[in-house]
């Protein structure tokens, strides 16, 4: 499977169904590697499940105080077309809501076309099954051929509500998405719009922009596909899947599926998938927490890099520590308000950098030494239960000694950031046999041999003012 990127460009404007306010988003053909990648004013935030901020009746994507709502539909309809890399221009707060499908974006698509570029595109695979959780959502994978979803809708009070959608979703079904998927609206029951209102939320909706329903059987509009409220969620799901920047190959059934639950799976998934791509020097994408053990020398409990869910061998990586309230150093830092130690913090920083150094052929086996920290500021607390992203890019090397930027968040909010400079220094010496060789003063040690035996008793062989020359 080859990268995939839009033959042409297109730009669609509308109200924003939460805000009420209008819009613009433009989507433009990207470069290899760059991904689905959002910019709002001058910043720029990746379409990835780590700058995820709030799942409130939508998914929002935040960096640096910018933020990006309602990206689902139209990350559904790229994902669903195969578009790995795109540029997405946001003039608003929110992407514009359309008629509450993704039939708007999925057209626009279709219409400027998809071009391939000619390099392998990154796929996530599954070395066994996994289940996420959260009170009456269960989703599930398991590894398949390509991406199968199996979505299952359950409403209290609304017993015609219960419904199943099966689907396949990749490039070659795009037509089929076209039409059993996107046409689906977003949809909310009579009973809640004041609710939502009351909330501030649904300041755009209306009965053209969503579906509302008023069980057991009524609805503000003919339906456009059968179970409709049931397909709208398989198409939110397809959505919030994209954020794991990869081509799915898994079979996913999720039952009572929603943002929050779709997101907290995306990243179960990223913690126990395997991420293929045409990266230098032969590396994954990703590595696993065997990958890490076997190029740092950092054991349990100073390891503190679980996953590193982006490589660019030498130049770029960005790394994962889920910080949990197991951690052994909040049993003495601030036993009643656990806070994680800013220099852990650091220092889980220092071995993503050593990690992305370390992992060009060129570099394995040596240690990474902190030489340096430069421009260090704490923006925020982390606290058990943060997914600590740590993102390190390449400034200059020289020789072993090289400078990397780098900048943490939790929930795509900064929470540290700083220049460190670090010296690449070969392994030394550890095994027994050779600190005890470093150990051995006089003489080295006589190799045993039936001479050696037979002269045991002779005194001139072992004269005693040389010491005896067999113990250390």
């Amino acid at each position: 499977m080859k990268q995939q990127t839009l033959a042409g460009s297109f730009t669609l404007e509308g109200v924003g169904i939460h805000t009420g306010v209008h819009g613009r988003v433009t989507v433009t053909p990207s470069g290899v590697d760059t991904g689905r990648v959002f910019k709002v004013g001058s910043v720029t935030i990746p379409a990835r499940a780590e700058f995820v901020v709030d799942t409130s009746r939508s998914t929002r994507l935040g960096r640096d105080g910018a933020t990006v709502s309602t990206v689902e539909h139209l990350l559904s309809a790229l994902h669903a077309f195969g578009v790995d890399n795109a540029h997405i221009v946001v003039e608003g707060p929110e992407i514009p809501i359309m008629d509450g499908s993704a039939a708007p974006f999925a057209e626009a698509i279709r219409r400027v076309g998809v071009c391939g570029q000619g390099k392998s595109a990154r796929r996530l695979r599954l070395r066994a099954p996994i289940t996420t959780d959260q009170g009456s959502t269960r989703l599930t994978a398991e590894p398949a051929a390509g991406l199968n979803l199996r979505v299952c809708t359950e409403f209290e009070d609304w017993a015609e509500g219960t419904a199943e959608c099966l689907a396949d979703v990749c490039p070659t079904t795009a037509a089929s998405y076209c039409v059993e998927i996107a046409p689906a609206r977003t949809f909310a029951f009579h009973a809640e719009v004041e609710r939502l209102l009351e909330a501030g939320l649904a300041r755009g909706g209306t009965l053209d922009n969503a579906l509302i329903i008023t069980p057991p059987s009524g609805f503000s509009a003919p339906l456009r596909v059968p179970q409709e409220w049931c397909v709208h969620k398989m198409l939110d799901l397809i959505g919030d899947l994209a954020l794991a920047d990869a081509r799915l190959e898994l079979r996913v059934s999720a039952s009572r599926p929603g943002h929050r639950a779709n997101v907290a799976f995306v990243r179960a998934l990223l913690a126990h998938s395997q991420t293929e791509g045409d990266q230098e020097n032969g590396m994954d994408c990703t590595l696993d927490i065997e990958d890490i053990r076997a190029l740092l020398p950092h054991r349990y409990p100073m390891l503190l890099v679980d996953r590193v869910l982006e490589l660019t061998p030498g130049q770029h990586v960005v790394g994962l520590k889920n910080v949990t309230i197991n951690e052994p150093f909040f049993d003495g830092h601030f036993p009643n308000q656990a806070v994680m130690p800013g220099v852990l913090i650091l220092e889980s920083m220092a071995q993503v950098a050593g990690l992305m150094m370390l992992s060009l052929t060129e570099q394995r086996g040596k240690i990474p030494y902190l030489a340096a920290m430069d421009n260090v500021k704490f923006r925020k607390p982390v606290v058990p239960g943060d997914a600590l992203i740590t993102e390190a890019n390449l400034i200059k090397v020289r020789g072993m000694i090289g400078k990397v930027r780098m900048v943490a968040r939790v929930a795509g909010m900064v929470v540290a950031e700083c220049d460190m400079t670090f010296a690449l220094k070969e392994a030394t010496p550890h095994s027994t046999e050779q600190r005890l060789e470093k150990l051995r003063f006089g003489r080295p040690t006589p190799v045993a041999s039936e001479a050696a035996s037979n002269d045991a008793g002779n005194a001139d062989a072992h004269p005693t003012n040389e010491g005896d020359s067999h113990r250390v």
